[in-house]
């Protein structure tokens, strides 16, 4: 069977085909499903979003048009057009067009090139900060503050079929560490292997670079993680051959994961996001070009200061207003009291 989600206008919906399902029962589900008829039906799937070709014979099945259980579909309203068009209007129908906040473009020519200008940037908090980039949305996906922020923001791109993937994850880091005691020595982990594993499957620890590199191992994908106070990207996998990568955000003591979706992001405190499951996560190499799209994003947050410098700042406790000084003392104190909300200020 295929499972197949369907985003439209009015919402979202998960429909299910036979394995031989053709291009035609397709479209008579997506009108069950958006009331829009297969004729002004536009579907776009994958990443770079591409629209399915509307010339396409209607007994085509989708398996032959590389469609997999599991994948995503953004559906707008076109105008029906005649079979018999020009070679011209069937390539202008096939190219994708720049997609509104509402992802659903108009059917009037002068309409479809705009383009809406990205709001004024929102506080990295809100969940709505997002860049235009290949026809949908680079959005940042903020994850709790809970000493679980690495976990949950690698959980969110690398495993989102998990409900609490975070658990699992220091397990995957403790198993590594057990199984490879040459690398991941003493000398390497500061501690000793017994003590290190079983401090990172406590849901007080912190994780960091020897986390993300265990990880890019284990999924084989290259995690970028992209520093905001210095622009900074550090690439862990780089030298391994992968063919994919995902994108994390690191604040000096937080980390938050970066996803494309076709709509910009709600503003919401919920974790999952809403509508996470249409993002997509997991990009392939030859989407390289999203680093940039992302150095600029974290570009807007370096403007708004969303970050800490970790050499420098003095933070306080946001539960108890215990006055704090560096990562070191930040990391001790969650840990010793679970408190985890801090909040820089000119000590």
């Amino acid at each position: 069977m295929l499972t197949l989600r369907i985003r439209g206008p009015q919402g979202q919906a998960v429909a299910t085909l036979d394995d031989n399902a053709t291009l035609a029962q397709l479209r008579s589900k997506v009108e069950e499903t958006t009331g829009i008829p297969p004729a002004r039906q536009e579907l776009r799937h994958g990443y770079p979003p591409k629209l399915l070709d509307p010339a396409a014979p209607s007994e085509t099945s989708l398996t032959s048009l590389g469609i997999t259980s599991g994948e995503a579909f953004v559906v707008s309203e076109g105008s029906a057009e005649p079979a018999a068009s020009t070679s011209s209007s069937t390539a202008s129908q096939a190219r994708p067009r720049a997609i509104s906040p509402a992802v659903v473009p108009s059917a009037a020519p002068s309409q479809t090139q705009q383009t809406v200008a990205p709001p004024k940037p929102q506080a990295a908090g809100s969940g709505g900060q997002y860049i235009e980039t290949g026809g949908g949305f680079l959005c940042l996906r903020v994850v709790p503050d809970d000493n679980s922020c690495l976990f949950r923001a690698v959980g969110l791109v690398l495993s989102p079929e998990e409900a609490d993937a975070a658990v699992s994850l220091r397990r995957v880091v403790a198993g590594a560490i057990q199984a490879d005691p040459e690398t991941y020595s003493e000398a390497m982990l500061g501690r000793t292997p017994e003590d290190y594993f079983a401090t990172i499957l406590k849901p007080t620890s912190w994780g960091g670079a020897i986390e993300l590199a265990i990880f890019a191992q284990h999924f084989s994908t290259e995690i970028c993680s992209i520093d905001v106070k210095t622009g900074r990207v550090d690439r862990f996998g780089q030298d391994a051959g992968y063919d994919t990568f995902v994108l994390l955000v690191y604040s000096g003591i937080h980390y938050d994961a970066l996803t494309f979706s076709f709509a910009p992001p709600e503003a919401s405190t919920s974790f999952p996001p809403p509508n996470i499951d249409f993002d997509t996560t997991v990009f392939p190499r030859s989407e390289e070009h999203l680093l940039s799209a992302a150095s600029e994003l974290v570009a807007q947050l370096r403007a708004q200061h969303a970050y800490t410098d970790t050499a420098t700042f003095a933070l306080r406790c946001g539960v108890c207003r215990e006055a704090l000084k560096g990562e070191k003392e930040a990391r001790q104190h969650a840990e010793q009291t679970g408190h985890t909300s801090f909040t820089e200020y000119d000590g």
